[in-house]
């Protein structure tokens, strides 16, 4: 059964993809007077949340010379369950011509891919509830409670995919009860779902260029006569199609993009 070694990637495409909706916020710290005087960018890093908790709560006290800066944000993929609802005909086969730097006699094949829900985890650590709030509110606007991704494939079949990516709920943790020369940090947790496709094998298989047909009459003069039909893509050399076999290129050298004819060629082959 596992007898094909294989990746696409697609779960590292999940992940970069993800992380790379996040990766440039910012946001601007006022001054008194209320106008904007520093504009801060967010750190994004793929961490589980309980590693920063643990960093960010080994220095309460502010003792070390250099304590981790907030707000900060990291995430993590946390999860995946199988899709029922968005499953398909299993024995469904996708198909995609090889291109013609590499070859235009074969074709990539696949089953359908399989649905799978990946459950990401977006942690916000921030020290004040301002810079938080200015964190969420540039997030939540966008999903509704869908955003979709779109992604090129980097499999053999050339699919290009939009990925929804779906925002399950938000929640926010204050658990601040020390005095006020101790530290303070708040987390906010935005729970996601992205609802993606795992593809298996992708074999590589020929192009069936020709068709013979046999066709036996009912009753023959001869016997064992038959007439032979072959069936074949035709075109000229300029690009132009044709019905014509005998003036037609090698089909090998027909891409399934060129605006080829059908050539139908009929053979009486005479029995003995």
């Amino acid at each position: 059964m596992f007898t094909n070694t294989f990746s696409h990637g697609t779960i590292r495409d999940y992940v970069i993809s993800f992380g790379t909706l996040f990766n440039n916020l910012k946001i601007n710290r006022r001054a008194a007077s209320g106008e904007d005087a520093d504009t801060i960018a967010v750190p994004l890093a793929y961490a589980p949340r309980q590693r920063f908790i643990e960093r960010i709560n080994g220095d309460l006290n502010l003792d070390r010379p250099v304590s981790m800066t907030l707000p900060r944000m990291s995430f993590e993929m946390i999860g995946m369950t199988y899709s029922t609802e968005r499953k398909l005909n299993t024995m469904n086969r996708m198909h995609r011509a090889k291109s013609i730097a590499t070859s235009n006699t074969g074709i990539f094949s696949s089953y359908t891919p399989v649905p799978y829900d990946f459950q990401f985890q977006l942690s916000v650590y921030i020290s004040n509830i301002e810079d938080g709030t200015h964190i969420i509110e540039q997030i939540l606007p966008y999903f509704t409670p869908e955003f979709t991704v779109s992604l090129k494939s980097t499999t053999g079949l050339g699919l290009n995919m939009d990925i929804p990516l779906i925002l399950n709920s938000v929640v926010t943790d204050d658990n601040y009860e020390g005095g006020y020369d101790e530290r303070r940090v708040i987390i906010w947790t935005l729970d996601f779902t992205l609802k993606g496709n795992l593809f298996g094998y992708i074999g590589d298989t020929g192009i069936i260029n020709k068709a013979y047909i046999n066709l036996y009459p009912t009753a023959n003069t001869s016997a064992n006569s038959y007439d032979q039909i072959t069936i074949q893509p035709a075109m000229f050399a300029n690009g132009s199609p044709t019905t014509n076999a005998l003036a037609s290129v090698p089909v090998n050298q027909i891409n399934a993009s060129n605006t080829f004819g059908i050539a139908t060629d009929i053979t009486n082959i005479l029995g003995s």
